[in-house]
C-alpha cells in the first residue's frame, strides 16, 4: 500500500520539512506534489489518495471550492491552518473534507490522519480545538449526506426508494445508513430513533 499524498500551503519552510520527514520516515507515504501554488497542484500529473491543504490567503480562491475541487478527484482533504472559527470548520466538512488539524499538531499525528483518511476512517484529532460543540458534529461523506437527506430529510423516502433514486443497491443504502449511525455513535451522539437521528442531522447541517 502506497498513499499518494499532496501538500499544499503558502509556506515553503512547511511544505519542505514536512515533505522532507515523510520521505525519510514513511515508507507506505509518496509525495507526489509539494507547492505553494493552488495552480501548480492542479497540474500535477499523477493523482493524489490525500491532500494536505493549508489555508491561505495567496489567491482569490475560497478554501471550500478548494475543497470541493479536490473531492470531485476522490482524493480526501486534510484542512491544516493555525486556527479557524467553529463554522468554518464545518463549512470544510460540509464541502468534503475529511478532517481540519491545527499546525500546532506533531508530524506523528498528522501522519496517523493521514493514514487515516486514505483508510476512510473517521477523523477526531483537532476537532475538540476548534470547539467542544463540533466533536458530536462527525464528517460524512458527499454520498452520505445525498443518503441522509433522502432517507431522514423532507424526502422520507424507504431504503428501497433511495437506492432507486440514486441508482444505487438496497444493501448499499443501508451500508450508508449504518455507517452514518455508526459515526455519531462513535462521536458519542448516537441517536436511538429516526425522529431524533432527523433532527440531529438537522441541527448538524447535514439534512434539510
Amino acid at each position: 500500500m502506497t498513499i499518494r499524498l499532496a501538500l499544499y500551503d503558502d509556506r515553503q519552510l512547511i511544505v519542505d520539512t514536512l515533505a522532507w520527514w515523510l520521505q525519510t520516515t514513511a515508507d507506505d507515504v509518496e509525495v507526489v506534489a509539494a507547492t505553494t501554488r493552488w495552480d501548480q497542484l492542479l497540474t500535477q500529473d499523477q493523482g493524489f489518495d490525500v491532500v494536505l491543504l493549508g489555508l491561505t490567503k495567496e489567491d482569490n480562491i475560497e478554501e471550500t471550492a478548494k475543497i470541493s475541487i479536490l473531492a470531485a478527484t476522490g482524493a480526501k482533504t486534510i484542512v491544516i491552518s493555525e486556527y479557524v472559527q467553529p463554522e468554518q470548520a464545518k463549512a470544510f466538512l460540509a464541502a468534503g473534507a475529511v478532517a481540519w488539524l491545527p499546525k500546532s499538531q506533531t508530524a506523528v499525528v498528522i501522519l496517523d490522519c493521514i493514514r487515516a483518511a486514505y483508510r476512510g476512517e473517521l477523523i477526531t484529532v483537532g476537532v475538540p480545538e476548534v470547539s467542544g460543540q463540533l466533536r458530536p458534529s462527525p464528517a460524512l461523506t458527499p454520498r452520505q449526506r445525498q443518503v441522509a437527506e433522502l432517507y431522514w430529510g423532507g424526502g422520507g423516502k424507504s431504503s428501497r426508494q433511495v437506492a432507486a433514486t440514486l441508482g444505487i443497491g438496497e444493501q448499499t443504502v443501508k451500508v450508508h445508513l449504518h455507517e452514518i449511525r455508526r459515526r455519531y455513535a462513535v462521536a458519542g451522539t448516537e441517536q436511538g430513533t429516526s425522529v431524533m437521528m432527523h433532527e440531529r442531522l438537522h441541527r448538524d447541517g447535514w439534512i434539510s
